[in-house]
């Protein structure tokens, strides 16, 4: 359902339980702009994340013929923000035990669209990963706009 200010419903998973949030509290309009020209009951935010190792490849005889250091992976991951149209998922979200649950109905009755984001993305699940991400974000709000 939308809001006064005419956004889409927001998803967010928290500790794997799906919760709605109203629209106006976050601006998305490029994931709500392709979620209403699909005309998506759900639209799930999709990003191409780094392997946190450096990957090596190698021939039969174990010689190391390429190496790259934390490339970009070639699977797309949910980074748990989904658009939704509350009046087509409601009844879904209240069948649904968790989010998985609730992201597998919604997949397999084709009513769920993916959005590649390619911006920034920040994933934090260690310490380290925090304190990088405190960095990062001070840069990127810091930056000299162009």
């Amino acid at each position: 359902m939308d809001d006064e200010v005419g956004h889409p419903d927001l998803l967010v998973a928290a500790n794997g339980v799906p919760e709605l949030l109203g629209g106006g509290q976050a601006r998305v309009e490029r994931l709500a702009a392709q979620h209403r020209k699909n005309g998506a009951a759900a639209t799930m935010a999709l990003y191409r994340p780094r392997s946190p190792f450096g990957v090596v490849k190698f021939d039969r005889q174990r010689k190391v013929r390429r190496f790259d250091e934390k490339p970009r992976l070639p699977h797309w991951i949910n980074i748990g923000f989904i658009l939704c149209d509350a009046t087509r998922v409601s009844a879904v979200l209240n069948k649904s035990g968790d989010m998985v649950d609730f992201l597998s109905r919604l997949a397999e009755s084709g009513e769920l669209y993916a959005f590649q984001h390619a911006g920034k993305h920040l994933t934090i699940n260690t310490e380290k990963e925090r304190q990088e991400a405190q960095v990062e974000v001070v840069e990127f709000f810091s930056a000299p706009e162009i």
